[in-house]
């Protein structure tokens, strides 16, 4: 059987977030519908404290606009950060209802387990789908590192350049989705500086004139892998598992 791309499997999962997590958006407003009535319903428990379900209430709905705009933003760390905080919401709504939950009626009841169970198992599987994402956008920022990493080494002996301990700590960062230590970046730098200033000594020696181009393409290619490799950390380090 033929294997799924990578970049199919990344929209695959994506695709099923945003599925779950219209669901999920969907019973939540349901369970703000039941809050919302046992809240006004002054029939019963007349006394009693009305203030923590209006609480959950708008935070439940704030849960569900957050949910939806993550999912078709096709953003799965917002979208898996923000169904935790789902099942945090569902949880403290549980415990609000509780002192209501004789006089409110079964009906009412039902209503609020039946959607609750529903928003739960939505957001499970809003996490789970984001997760499968935020794998998938992991191996192929992977991959891409991996390459300007071989083309880094390549450029950098072409400049007569050692880069063996800078490369040891960008795959160090790389594995552990941390920032590199600046020390390691600014290796990329002094490569650079150091084909830059090569370009310029070719330029003003007539008898190194035909260098002028390979060295100023080294310096561009390097700036560009530069710019790429910290780009790439910036993606990683703002996708780490909740």
């Amino acid at each position: 059987m033929a294997s799924v791309h990578p970049i199919n499997k990344k929209k695959i999962a994506l695709e099923y977030m945003q599925r779950a997590a219209e669901e999920a958006a969907g019973a939540l407003r349901e369970v703000c519908m039941v809050l919302d009535e046992i809240a006004l319903d002054m029939s019963f428990a007349k006394h009693a404290n009305r203030t923590p379900l209006r609480l959950s209430y708008d935070r439940i709905e704030n849960i569900a606009r957050t949910l939806i705009g993550e999912a078709h933003a096709c953003g799965p760390v917002g979208a898996k950060h923000t169904s935790i905080v789902g099942k945090a919401a569902l949880a403290a709504a549980t415990i609000s209802v509780l002192p209501f939950a004789e006089d409110a009626g079964r009906v009412a009841m039902n209503r609020f387990k039946a959607s609750h169970q529903r928003a739960m198992r939505n957001l499970e599987w809003v996490h789970q789908y984001a997760d499968s994402a935020q794998s998938e956008t992991r191996k192929d920022l992977s991959l891409q590192i991996t390459a300007l990493f071989g083309e880094l080494d390549r450029l950098a002996a072409e400049v007569g350049m050692e880069m063996a301990e800078q490369r040891r700590e960008l795959e160090e960062a790389m594995s552990t989705r941390q920032l590199p230590a600046s020390w390691a970046l600014e290796g990329l730098d002094q490569v650079i500086v150091k084909v830059r200033m090569n370009a310029r000594q070719a330029s003003v020696d007539e008898d190194r004139g035909r260098l002028v181009g390979s060295t100023d393409s080294h310096w561009e290619r390097l700036a560009e892998i530069e710019f790429r490799i910290a780009e790439i950390f910036a993606q990683l380090t703002g996708d780490s598992p909740l």
